[in-house]
């Protein structure tokens, strides 16, 4: 693995696709919940971005963590997409700084995470994690009838 492809993967179709999609759905959309005792989108996008810092900063580089630098409750979509960016291209920039060798350095993580995982392990885990949740907020905005393909457009 290279920067180029740590890149990638850290933007691929689905993530774009997101970003592309927030400012164009009903802001209301945002604290849509399918329960109570679900998480809404906002919740949602806090913790794709919030896990994606963990994983990279906390993991990785062994910084600690601020979750209430994510808390998007309440926040407009462009104010999200300003943050999402904004931890990404911080990621980037670090990635761009190292050599192949050094994404497949195992990583002993901190926290309770038990075992070993290189930084390679760690970049497609917050792709996998990103993905997942992408998932819920699509399947989301099905339930409250916004029509995705028709804002694409």
């Amino acid at each position: 693995m290279n920067f180029n492809d740590a890149e990638k993967i850290f933007y691929w179709e689905r993530y774009y696709y997101l970003l592309y999609l927030l400012p164009k759905i009903p802001q209301d959309f945002l604290s849509f919940k399918a329960r109570d005792d679900l998480p809404c989108v906002h919740k949602i996008l806090s913790h794709i971005v919030e896990c994606d810092d963990w994983w990279f900063y906390n993991t990785y580089l062994g910084n600690p963590l601020d979750p209430k630098k994510y808390d998007f409750t309440g926040k407009k979509a462009n104010e999200i997409i300003t943050i999402m960016e904004e931890v990404r291209q911080d990621e980037l920039a670090h990635l761009k700084k190292l050599g192949d060798i050094d994404y497949h350095q195992i990583l002993m993580p901190n926290g309770d995470e038990p075992g070993e995982i290189s930084l390679a392990g760690v970049i497609y885990h917050i792709a996998e994690h990103e993905s997942y949740h992408m998932g819920q907020i699509f399947m989301l905005a099905d339930l409250a009838g916004v029509n995705l393909d028709q804002i694409k457009e």
